[in-house]
This record gives structure tokens, sequence and C-alpha cells, in this order.
């Protein structure tokens, strides 16, 4: 449904009382489609990127906050695929001003704004799933994350059935890419073999956080050079009512005191 993100100066909040507070946007500009993320563009922040399930529009705003601008990224509807909807990440990509990455289920589309919003320069595709009839056929994804390590790019890409890759990506890298099987990194046992769904990454931290069907989500710090994982940790949704966790005694599982990380 309809709604707004609004900053709030120095609000507080109780829960005996409740705040009021008077806001004055800078500006209105709607859109024909419900709003699943807004992003700024970190480069410029004179650019938002804001996306739907099967839409996604970059605003150009001026000093004031007055919207100059849009600008509609590839297809005006991007064909639904099933009930998650067309688009299951969007993201800029780091240190680019005009760089966008769109991920659908069958690749990551990196689209070059300042040369074309209808077609990408760039794609990546994953390689067919283990055991699969059909070779031709590349791995469906499920989402996918940004990471950033002095000027060096590389797209995190976890497939519907669980498995993570890291794919670098080069400032003139165009055309049609598939992710090397050897980019595949390494997961802990007990989240072998659950779906995948979500990866996000913390820049500033350097940490990838991947959560699986069943309640897992892994915490994982890559090599900033080689994106491989250097140590790992599971924390199990269930594990405040379960003290030994849901991992069946693998002892890569710390959902207490997470190995390699430092607090």
């Amino acid at each position: 449904g309809a709604g707004s993100i609004v900053p709030v100066p120095n609000s507080t909040s109780s829960s005996s009382s409740e705040v009021r507070v008077g806001i004055r946007p800078l500006s209105r500009s709607g859109v024909k489609f419900e709003v699943a993320r807004v992003l700024f563009n970190p480069a410029a922040d004179e650019y938002l990127a804001v996306a739907g399930y099967a839409q996604c529009v970059v605003f150009t705003l001026g000093a004031k906050g007055e919207v100059l601008d849009r600008l509609c990224v590839g297809p005006e509807e991007w064909p639904l695929d099933g009930i998650d909807g067309a688009l299951l990440d969007v993201d800029w990509i780091p240190g680019s001003t005009s760089l966008l990455a769109l991920t659908v289920a069958a690749h990551v589309a990196v689209f070059d704004l300042a040369k074309s919003a209808v077609a990408p320069v760039l794609t990546v595709s994953l390689p067919p799933r283990e055991g699969e009839v059909d070779g031709s056929i590349p791995a469906r994804i499920a989402a996918s994350a940004l990471a950033c390590h002095r000027g060096q790019n590389r797209v995190l890409v976890l497939s519907e059935a669980g498995a993570l890759y890291s794919h670098p990506l080069g400032p003139n890298d165009k055309g049609d890419a598939v992710v090397d099987v050897g980019n595949k990194l390494v997961l802990p046992e007990c989240v072998r073999g659950r779906e995948g769904l979500s990866v996000h990454f913390s820049r500033a931290h350097g940490v990838a956080l991947v959560s699986f069907d069943g309640g897992s989500t892994v915490l994982l710090r890559l090599d900033p050079e080689t994106g491989a994982v250097n140590a790992s940790c599971v924390v199990n949704e269930d594990a405040g009512s379960n003290p030994d966790g849901d991992n069946n005694g693998s002892e890569d599982t710390y959902p207490f005191g997470p190995a390699g990380f430092s607090h």
C-alpha cells in the first residue's frame, strides 16, 4: 500500500506517551506501483531509485529536494514471476554515479543509466544447478548483494537452491556473463541443501548475512581480496528457546559466540 519515509530530527518516543510531530515534505511525487525499495546512490545522492515488484524508477532531485526528472529503468513493467514479483533486489554499483543493478530470477542486470535505461550493459547468470537434466538452464536466483573493497566490486548471488556465489565485477565488463562454478562459497554444513531466501552485505564491516529456509542466518566474513569465506557462524531463529539451536550436533553453528568475529 501507499506509504512515506520521512526523517524526524531529534524525535523521542516512550511506551507511555505518544509524540506527534508535524512534517512538512520538501516535495511530493507519486508512482503508480506499490513501493518495495527506496535507495539513494551513495556516489551521487541526487539520484534516488524507487522500486516496486515489477517497476523501477530513478528520480533526480534538486538541491531543495524537488523532483527534477524521473527515468524508468528497464521495461515499463517487468514480467511478474510467480508470487514473489519480478524484481528481487535493486542496488547501486559502489563507486558509480550511473550503474544500477536489478536482480530477477534469471540474472542480475546492470544498467548504465548514462547510456541507456532500456538495455543493460551486463547480465550475470548462475551456472546450471547440480544434477539438472537440461544443463543449459541456469539456476534460479533468490537474491543478490553488492560488496566492495578498495574499488573492487563483487556481486554475491544466492540461488533458490541455497548456493552462494561471489562474482567479480570489472569496470569494463559487458555482455552476458555466467558465474564460474569455482566462485561458489563454502557454507556451514547445517544450511546446505536448504532453500536460499535473502542475502545482504555490510560494506562497513565486510560481513555478509545470508538467510535460509528453516530459520537460520549465516554470517560470513569475506576475504577482501579474493571474496572467499574467512570465517562464518550460524544464528538460529529458535536459539533463544532451544539452547542447542537447530544444528543437530553440527560444530559450525555458534548461536551465542560467533567464531572468527570480534565484538
